[in-house]
């Protein structure tokens, strides 16, 4: 009688670095996308760190596929190369997060400025006469300036949204800015059309850039909160210790060795002293 060998594999488990998200309901579409993988048992999702973590049975699924789900829902993904160490990839993820909220920080502080210039123009030459519809025309080639350079990351989230037939915030910050944009278009460019209906032929083109460099800053912030609580993280794991004395058998007997931790095998008996 032979002891049968066929055991089906244990679950595994996997972090997968998860980019574009921006809102608790973009983390909870794609926990929801990975928990309806076949063969996934558990899916978690930080939207703080931007990783999850799935554990799946490896002979119903694969990461690739796991992968290919994340980025069906409109986000990015990539799988940690392998001979790339837990250290090297935060380290990676630090450099990643640094360049975004020096980006995020820039693009907040000049959106800013020229969103409170615009408005102080705008309620200087509030009125209908020929300085007025030159500015509102100055302002609809800046606005047009700031909305494709700082708010380009909205629209393309908010279309991401979209095509996968989802809502998120870019959806929300697109639509508000967006609304406004057209309809001080449409007032700059036909303002006889509001007149006839006895409506002023107002802009808001002031409104769109401040609705941006609000939003921005606010991202600004959360990318440094990441960024944060990841040094926060690396301190801690940096407290562990670096050597651990197990108890070995050797030639001279059995003995108490100190090793280092990376050296630790499973089902040895470690020593832990006191301090």
């Amino acid at each position: 009688m032979s002891a049968r060998t066929d055991y089906p594999p244990t679950d595994e488990t996997i972090r997968i670095p998860v980019s574009g998200m921006t809102c608790a309901a973009c983390q909870a579409r794609v926990q929801r996308s990975l928990a309806k993988q076949p063969g996934v048992t558990d899916a978690v999702v930080n939207l703080m760190m931007g990783i999850a973590t799935v554990t799946y049975h490896p002979n119903e699924t694969k990461p690739e596929a796991l992968v290919d789900a994340i980025r069906a829902t409109g986000y990015g993904a990539e799988l940690a190369s392998p001979e790339q160490t837990a250290f090297e990839e935060q380290a990676a993820r630090d450099r990643a997060q640094a360049a975004e909220f020096a980006d995020l920080r820039q693009k907040a502080i000049v959106t800013g400025v020229i969103g409170a210039i615009a408005m102080a123009v705008s309620m200087s030459y509030m009125g209908s006469g020929s300085t007025a519809r030159a500015i509102s025309f100055a302002l609809l080639v800046v606005t047009a300036a700031v909305m494709a350079w700082a708010g380009a990351r909205f629209y393309r989230g908010a279309w991401n949204a979209l095509r996968h037939r989802s809502a998120d915030m870019n959806t929300l910050v697109a639509l508000g800015s967006g609304a406004a944009f057209l309809y001080s278009v449409a007032a700059t460019v036909a303002p006889s059309f509001f007149v006839s209906r006895g409506i002023m032929p107002d802009v808001y083109y002031e409104a769109v850039i401040i609705i941006i460099a609000l939003v921005l800053t606010g991202n600004a912030f959360e990318s440094r909160a990441k960024a944060r609580t990841s040094k926060a993280l690396r301190t801690l794991v940096n407290l562990r210790p670096v050597v651990a004395r197990v108890v070995r058998a050797d030639v001279d007997g059995v003995r108490e060795l100190d090793v280092g931790v990376d050296t630790v095998q499973s089902g040895e008996t470690v020593i832990v002293r006191p301090g």
